[in-house]
């Protein structure tokens, strides 16, 4: 099972977005693997085992929970 999620808390308050974050990581609990693409980087490092950043349509680097640093800064970087 696979739920994919382009920007899904652009239209959503704080309150909302930490609903649907919650929903998401209850999702992963029930075996649901889900893909989100967002730039609210706070919720991609809240809820993410992996992230891969991908900027002007090429693939930067893929940082794992729990082998790499994962930081807002490190998200962002040009290198």
């Amino acid at each position: 099972k696979l739920l994919i999620l382009d920007e899904p808390t652009a239209a959503l308050n704080d309150e909302e977005s930490d609903n649907l974050l919650n929903l998401v990581m209850e999702f992963k609990k029930q075996g649901i693997t889900s893909i989100l693409i967002s730039h609210k980087l706070r919720e991609v490092t809240k809820v993410c085992d992996a992230i891969t950043i991908i900027r002007d349509g090429q693939t930067i680097e893929t940082l794992v929970k729990g082998k790499d640093e994962i930081s807002e800064d490190r998200i962002r970087s040009e290198e």
